[in-house]
């Protein structure tokens, strides 16, 4: 799947075709010139990852069980984990492309600070308790009762009056607009607002969401431009500041903040370690 960005930008390199048959003697078949940019040429054919991936997943695979582990909330003690399963291997290979085409890559001055934050709060959102993966897009798991209770608006859901404020305004929209994703978002409102960003209809089709595509540009983007509560990255990791703790504004108040401030840490030293 992090194959697509790069296909996306060899696609704007079709007009070389042209280039060669008018070496060739022919005339090409565009009236239109082209102007070779030496520098950006350069560019074209340079490496984007300056993240090392294989380093970091590998000194990840041997951290991931003991040092990172996972916290008992109601002990709030860390417990080990076993061995990083080889299908969350793959999905956190994937999420740091998808980072790394998103936000390292064209960011000259990148922070990883802002990486560490993002990976940690995958780490936690996107945790699958049936499957026990992580790093993957997911899909709250809830049954539909439940859903129109905690999201729904009708007669006997616990806060209707909220439900239609975030757009849910149909029975049955708790459900179709319950959590989703690596971050995860519910409420049509929000669905409404990451479409324009990922250019998907969202709105439509809700489980458009779960693809990599999507989920990491609502998790980057959402989490860089302040799109899910107002807060950003910036407001607190810019420059010597490491607020942690308060950086969960940025997606959800103050929900495990303490335990995703925690594996951030982990996460820093980490990208200290392969950029």
């Amino acid at each position: 799947p992090y194959h697509d960005a790069e296909i996306e930008r060899v696609k704007k390199l079709v007009w070389w075709d042209e280039v060669r048959n008018a070496v060739k003697g022919e005339f090409p078949a565009s009236p239109d010139v082209f102007h070779i940019h030496p520098v950006a040429m350069v560019g074209n054919f340079s490496c984007p990852h300056r993240l090392n991936i294989d380093k970091f997943v590998e000194l990840y695979k041997q951290r991931h069980s003991g040092e990172f582990g996972w916290y008992d909330e109601k002990t709030k003690t860390k417990i080990s984990l076993p061995p990083l399963p080889q299908r969350s291997e793959e999905n956190l290979r994937t999420l740091l492309h998808w980072i790394n085409d998103l936000y390292i890559a064209i960011n000259q001055d990148f922070s990883a600070k802002y990486v560490a934050y993002m990976l940690a709060t995958a780490r936690v959102e996107s945790y699958d308790w049936h499957t026990k993966e992580f790093f993957g897009p997911i899909s709250e798991k809830i049954s539909y009762e439940d859903a129109e209770y905690d999201y729904g608006c009708g007669d006997g859901a616990k806060n209707p009056a909220r439900a239609k404020k975030h757009g849910n305004t149909e029975i049955g929209d708790g459900y179709k607009y319950r959590g989703r994703g690596l971050v995860q978002i519910t409420w049509k409102q929000n669905y409404t607002a990451f479409s324009s960003m990922v250019g998907e209809d969202l709105v439509s089709n809700p489980d458009e969401a779960l693809s990599w595509k999507s989920a990491a540009r609502i998790m980057v983007a959402g989490m860089t431009n302040g799109t899910f509560t107002g807060y950003k990255l910036a407001d607190f990791l810019d420059g010597a500041n490491s607020d942690y703790i308060s950086a969960r504004k940025i997606i959800n108040g103050a929900d495990k903040n303490w335990i995703i401030a925690d594996y951030a840490n982990h996460f820093y030293k980490l990208m200290e370690e392969c950029t």
